[in-house]
């Protein structure tokens, strides 16, 4: 019999995801518009570039787990119990001692890029890390049973929340810093919730061993290292402006770059239908 979990697993359920994909650009669109409004642009400069790092950061994560999960439980290489287990004794102890190395090295990105100010940025910022690996694998995983409904409440509900809360926290106390806390509460609310969601479909009445990490690692290395490339080439711009300018000019420069990409992914979307854009 169906359960409630597996109604969603429909092609409304792809619709759905869609849609969620159009909140998310939209949310992030808003996020970035606001901010410009309530920061000064030395300040938004500031946050630009931590999110620019952050951002290589996230793209670690998410390319070293996203195709392994999906490949593996929508293949049944291992049972999707097998590859929960691996999250928890294979890939947290990573992202945990990827955190503190971020953390560790704040001072030396902050000193390359000429600027004392972001290491606070940078280790606000980095506190999203082991949670953000947390829904991205809940996340990967309901893709992997084919739970689009469930898959789209999760992605649009931290849209959501994390347009919510970064936007009333910069009003709030007009703080570069504050944007990168309410963002990191936001991914520490969507990993609880993706938690949950997918505990039906990792429940067993049969033990059942972690999936090898020798598995993970052959299977995502390729996507890391081309995802990593391909997003330093992304950010390499800001970089060097922020490096070489003045501040004031590293958040005019971050605006506007965040808003023709925003503009970019909302073409290519809406011609293609296949493109995911995230300009939060």
């Amino acid at each position: 019999m169906e359960t409630g979990q597996q109604s969603f697993q429909t092609s409304r359920g792809a619709v759905l995801l869609i849609g969620s994909q159009g909140i998310t650009l939209v949310a992030g669109f808003i996020v970035q518009v606001s901010l410009t409004r309530l920061l000064m642009p030395e300040f938004y400069g500031l946050y630009a570039v931590a999110v620019s790092v952050l951002t290589w950061v996230e793209t670690l994560i998410g390319s070293s787990i996203g195709v392994v999960f999906v490949k593996s439980i929508s293949e049944g290489s291992f049972p999707t119990q097998a590859i929960w287990r691996l999250l928890w004794r294979g890939y947290m102890p990573f992202w945990i001692g990827l955190w503190l190395i971020f953390s560790a090295s704040s001072w030396l990105m902050a000193a390359w890029l000429k600027d004392e100010r972001l290491v606070a940025f940078l280790l606000v910022g980095g506190l999203e890390i082991p949670f953000l690996g947390i829904f991205v694998a809940t996340q990967s995983l309901l893709q992997g049973v084919r739970s689009y409904g469930w898959l789209s409440v999760l992605i649009a509900t931290l849209a959501l929340v994390r347009t919510l809360l970064v936007v009333a926290f910069v009003a709030l106390f007009r703080s570069a810093l504050w944007a990168l806390a309410g963002n990191a509460i936001s991914v520490l609310i969507a990993a609880s919730l993706g938690v949950m969601m997918v505990r039906p479909f990792v429940k067993s009445d049969h033990p059942t061993e972690s999936a090898p990490l020798s598995f993970a690692i052959k299977t995502g290395l390729p996507i890391v290292a081309i995802s990593l490339l391909d997003q330093i080439t992304l950010a390499l711009d800001l970089w060097t402006v922020k490096r070489l300018m003045e501040p004031e000019v590293a958040g005019f420069y971050g605006a506007s770059r965040v808003l023709v990409i925003a503009f970019v992914c909302l073409g290519w979307r809406f011609g293609t239908g296949m493109v995911s854009c995230d300009v939060s």
